[in-house]
C-alpha cells in the first residue's frame, strides 16, 4: 500500500512539474513568479510524505539499535520495540510492547504511564488511558513514590482532558490522606493550593470564550 500511494505521489509530482517546465514560457510574468514556488511547494510536500512513510521507520530502528545495543550484539526489549513502533506510527503496537513490560516489571511506573499518555495524546482516547490508570492502581500494589506518581498523572489526564478539576482534587487528597508527612503529601497539598488558581482561570478563560462567541453571533445577526 505505502509503494502504490508513494509511486502515485511522484506520478502526480512529475506531471505537475512537467506540465510547468513545458508551459513556463507561455505564462506572463505574475504567473512565471508563483510557479516556482508551486513547485518548490510541491516538493516540499511530497518529500515530507515520502519522509514520513519510509525515512522515518529506518530512522526508529536505528535509534533502538544503537540505544540498546551491548557489546556489539543488538538485543532489543520492549521498551526499544515501542519506541520504535511510536516512530512508525504504530500506537497500538507500542501499546502491546509496553504491555509486556508492565507483565514483566510490576512496580514500573514508566509503561503505565506511556500506555495511558498513548491513549490520550496519540489516539485521541483519554477516557481509555484514565481507565487504564484507574484500574492499574486499583488493582496493583504500588510503593508511595509508585502510587503518588500515577495518581498525580491521573490528575493531570482530568484536568487537561475533562477538565474536571473536582476529580484531580481527590486524587490529590487521597495521596495527603495515605501518605501523610511524606514529601508526596507535601507536593500534593502545594499542588491542591495550585489547582485554585488553576481553576479559576480556566473558568475565566472560558467565559471569555463564551463571550466572543455571543458577540460573533450578535455581529452577524447585525
Amino acid at each position: 500500500m505505502k509503494n502504490i500511494i508513494a509511486i502515485a505521489l511522484i506520478t502526480v509530482s512529475g506531471s505537475i512539474g512537467l506540465y510547468i517546465f513545458l508551459n513556463y514560457k507561455e505564462w506572463d510574468e505574475a504567473t512565471r513568479t508563483v510557479a516556482p514556488l508551486l513547485m518548490l511547494l510541491l516538493l516540499g510536500l511530497s518529500g515530507g510524505i515520502l519522509t514520513f512513510m519510509y525515512i522515518l521507520p529506518i530512522i526508529g530502528e536505528k535509534f533502538s539499535e544503537i540505544m540498546y545495543a551491548a557489546g556489539g550484539k543488538i538485543e532489543p526489549d520492549e521498551n526499544s520495540r515501542a519506541i520504535s513502533k511510536i516512530m512508525q506510527g504504530d500506537y497500538e503496537g507500542a501499546i502491546q510492547e509496553y504491555q509486556k513490560l508492565v507483565e514483566d516489571k510490576p512496580g514500573d511506573v514508566h509503561p503505565v504511564w506511556e500506555i495511558a499518555k498513548l491513549h490520550a495524546e496519540r489516539l485521541d482516547d483519554p477516557d481509555s488511558g484514565i481507565a487504564y490508570l484507574e484500574q492499574t492502581l486499583r488493582d496493583g500494589e504500588w510503593e508511595q513514590e509508585g502510587a503518588s506518581f500515577l495518581m498525580n498523572r491521573l490528575a493531570d489526564l482530568n484536568i487537561e482532558h475533562r477538565g474536571d478539576f473536582d476529580a484531580a482534587r481527590a486524587l490529590l487528597t487521597q495521596i495527603v490522606e495515605i501518605m501523610p508527612k511524606t514529601r508526596f503529601s507535601a507536593n500534593a497539598t502545594h499542588r491542591i493550593r495550585q489547582l485554585e488558581e488553576e481553576e479559576v482561570q480556566a473558568k475565566l478563560a472560558a467565559q471569555r470564550q463564551e463571550q466572543q462567541l455571543q458577540e460573533s453571533g450578535e455581529g452577524e445577526e447585525v
